[in-house]
């Protein structure tokens, strides 16, 4: 037995013709953003276990709800990241993860604000992307304050942009690593 089947719609069909674009050939792309790569691929990431982290922190009690929110919290945010952690195997515990410090020590950072934990002086490092940035604005800003020297009216003007070079050099020295942090210049020099 088989049953009528009413076709009620029109069928669409594209009467429009597929035509092909051309592309343009990019123009030449720099991508000074992705220098950092080959140096973070190059260095070695610490990593500890929750457990050994928290131990660093200093005069505080954990409890076990504490331990087991910054856990929990690490290994979503590493998780989420697609941050690889690094197992090992213990005959009684099983697995063990190991996570990198960086990512702990932020997100130890974040929550300690929010739970009262005590914040000692973690070494969150300063990203070495932002290092970069902020020397190509010094160095630029020497060249800047070196063509200003040449062409200073007087000689009063020509001293204070020296003094003012003096100090910009040592802080350039100084994000490049060479140097711990220099003293503004005092404002009687200038």
């Amino acid at each position: 037995m088989s049953y009528p089947v009413r076709f009620t719609g029109r069928m669409k069909t594209n009467t429009r013709t597929q035509r092909s674009r051309t592309v343009k050939p990019a123009a030449d792309i720099t991508v000074p953003d992705f220098e950092h790569l080959a140096d973070v691929a190059s260095s070695q990431v610490e990593h500890q276990t929750i457990l050994e982290f928290l131990r660093m922190i200093p005069n505080h009690k954990w409890h076990p709800d504490e331990i087991s929110q910054f856990g929990s919290k690490v290994g979503r945010m590493a998780n989420s990241m697609q941050l690889a952690f690094v197992p090992s195997l213990h005959p009684s515990l099983g697995v063990i993860r190991s996570f990198p410090v960086p990512l702990m020590q932020w997100v130890y950072a974040t929550l300690a604000n929010k739970f009262g934990w005590p914040m000692p002086a973690l070494a969150l490092e300063e990203s070495s992307r932002e290092q970069r940035d902020e020397l190509r604005q010094h160095e630029a800003m020497m060249k800047q304050l070196q063509r200003t020297a040449e062409r200073a009216p007087t000689d009063g003007i020509a001293q204070a942009v020296a003094t003012l070079l003096d100090w910009m050099d040592s802080e350039a020295r100084r994000l490049r690593g060479d140097e711990p942090p220099p003293p503004p210049p005092p404002l009687r020099a200038i």
